[in-house]
């Protein structure tokens, strides 16, 4: 090396020993700025939208519905339904609540009725039989041959006869009971519209107004006219009358039929032992009878208008559109007497 070299670089190192003992502490280096690493947003839980509880309403307190008491609904046909009615010494009626009241001959307690309330009465021979409003029968008075002994059922209408009861089911189909000696009391198996018991025979209408009759038919009681139809019929003792549709009357027997009278119409009709009474549609009397001996049943019926009437064995009874009655024949037993200032029903349901 040349001595100048080796001169200057001595030189340069005493420079840096100096500056290096001029200056002890290093100057730091300087901090670096870190940029930091993005820390991702944490994903954000959104808590649930609240919905509120619906608000506890309490049930109400269950009540159950009473069952409602079904009005009863009367099972006697009121078309059907009697409330004056003739028997053989006594008579009988409905009065317009329903009560019954009977005069006349009261042997067997026949004129003699319960005290209860009835939609429609009949008066027998020595019996009487009535329907309640549920249609159950009851009867009173002679029992000497089962008569007044009705099964347990419960009827549309009732007719008593002289010895015997028959009475048609809410269907149309006919029961009977008391004597049946002549098979008065042996009804086919039909169905009818509407029965009348008479002596030793009983007739009935079909829903067609056709006639059937069975029983005794000694003097033709029992012999209806064949195609011929009815809106009603009446058995008497020993014969049998009957209305067509357009008010004409017909009998069968012949001392009936030939003494009807000609030539008029009529409303109801009744047949008692031996005569006839009907009412025209102006409520005048018509009687007729079976001829000598029969006369005091059928004569001189007032001249009055009426709204029923009924027959017996020689008396007859009517009922004028107030109510009041009327009657007129034997009155042997006050079976013609009946009670004054009574006014009985005479037309719709008895209330």
């Amino acid at each position: 090396m040349r001595p100048y070299a080796h001169a200057a670089l001595s030189l340069a190192l005493a420079a840096l020993l100096a500056a290096a003992c001029a200056n002890p502490t290093p100057t730091p280096l300087p901090t670096p700025t870190l940029t930091p690493t993005a820390t991702p947003p944490p994903t954000p839980t959104y808590a649930p939208t609240w919905t509120p509880a619906p608000t506890w309403t309490p049930a109400p307190t269950w009540t159950p519905t009473p069952t409602p008491t079904p009005t009863p609904i009367p099972i006697v046909d009121p078309s059907m339904a009697t409330f004056l009615s003739v028997g053989a010494y006594h008579s009988c009626a409905l009065l317009t609540d329903g009560s019954p009241v009977c005069w006349g001959f009261d042997r067997h307690g026949r004129a003699s009725p319960p005290d209860e309330k009835f939609a429609s009465i009949s008066s027998g021979g020595a019996h009487t039989c009535a329907l309640r409003f549920d249609g159950s029968p009851v009867c009173w008075g002679d029992d000497d041959d089962d008569q007044t002994s009705p099964p347990d059922e419960q009827f549309a209408s009732i007719s008593s006869g002289v010895f015997h009861t028959c009475a048609l089911r809410s269907d149309g189909s006919p029961v009977c009971w008391g004597s049946d000696e002549d098979r008065q009391a042996s009804p086919p198996n039909q169905q009818f519209a509407s029965i009348s018991s008479g002596g030793s025979h009983t007739c009935a209408l079909r829903f067609d107004g056709s006639p059937d009759c069975w029983g005794s038919d000694e003097f033709g009681q029992a012999s209806p006219p064949d195609g011929d139809q009815f809106v009603s019929v009446s058995s008497g003792l020993f014969h049998t009358c009957a209305l067509r549709a357009n008010g004409s009357a017909v009998c069968w027997m012949a001392d009936f039929q030939s003494s009807l009278p000609t030539g008029d119409r009529f409303s109801a009709i009744s047949s008692g032992w031996a005569h006839t009474c009907a009412l025209r549609a102006s409520g005048s009397v018509a009687c007729w009878d079976s001829g000598p001996g029969n006369e005091i049943a059928s004569s001189l019926p007032p001249n009055e208008r009426f709204a029923s009437i009924s027959s017996g064995l020689s008396h007859t009874c009517a009922l004028r559109s107030d109510g009041s009655p009327v009657c007129w024949g034997n009155d042997g037993h006050g079976q013609s007497s009946p009670p004054e200032d009574m006014r009985f029903a005479v037309a719709g349901v008895i209330q």
